[in-house]
């Protein structure tokens, strides 16, 4: 190791306030994980999003007394999952309806040809019930969701003699669970996991489509 990083973490253990314990523990591990990216270790992209999800972590650790979010409020965000992991990018917009219930649109592009995930193109609608929601904020804690998929892409089928890809376009129903973190401030962090069956509209299409993600946004 070098020799600022035992100065950092002198710094650290000596810093009493919290904003300057973070610094000291992001730098700490940002020379850590330098040197695995030096050795070839882990990815880049892996340095990326832990540095998204440390900046979301020190938000929520803040505070300060800020606007509330109980309804007639939007919301933005972005899947940090999907981006690191396949290279693809999903945009949501949700509309917070009041303290217990959201509704919005998430739109999905896979751009990678040779990627062996089968959605390329996907649009999803979706209504969101909540549970245990802070009265200040509303919309937030665990939830529910019901969805409609509107997914274009390749199904693959590979077997040991041959590998083929077929085109489809179908549309599936499913439900969700997950959980969503507010911060004061308005930056949100959210974890989800949902499963639902494609219609049929395609005998191409896969029986099954998955949705969830790790997704990191602001509402406002």
């Amino acid at each position: 190791m070098c020799p600022e990083f035992y100065k950092c973490v002198q710094n650290f253990f000596k810093s009493r306030n919290s904003g300057h314990l973070f610094l000291g523990l992001f730098l700490i591990w940002f020379k850590i994980i330098n040197q695995f990216i030096m050795k070839n270790l882990i990815k880049k992209e892996t340095l990326l999003f832990s540095i998204c999800i440390l900046i979301h972590v020190q938000l929520f650790c803040q505070v300060e007394k800020e606007k509330t979010f109980t309804k007639d409020a939007g919301e933005i965000r972005i899947d940090a999952l999907d981006f690191v992991l396949f290279t693809a990018i999903e945009m949501t917009y949700e509309r917070v309806q009041d303290n217990d219930t959201g509704y919005g649109l998430s739109v999905y592009v896979n751009p990678r040809s040779e990627d062996t995930f089968y959605e390329k193109f996907v649009i999803t609608p979706f209504f969101r019930l909540y549970f245990l929601s802070d009265k200040e904020f509303g919309s937030n804690g665990y939830f529910v969701e019901f969805y409609s998929k509107f997914a274009s892409g390749k199904n693959y089928e590979i077997d040991f003699y041959n590998d083929t890809s077929e085109n489809y376009f179908d549309i599936s129903l499913g439900i969700g669970i997950g959980r969503k973190w507010i911060h004061k401030k308005g930056f949100t962090l959210e974890t989800s996991f949902g499963i639902g069956r494609n219609l049929g509209f395609d005998k191409n299409s896969p029986d099954f489509a998955i949705r969830g993600g790790v997704a990191l946004g602001y509402r406002f």
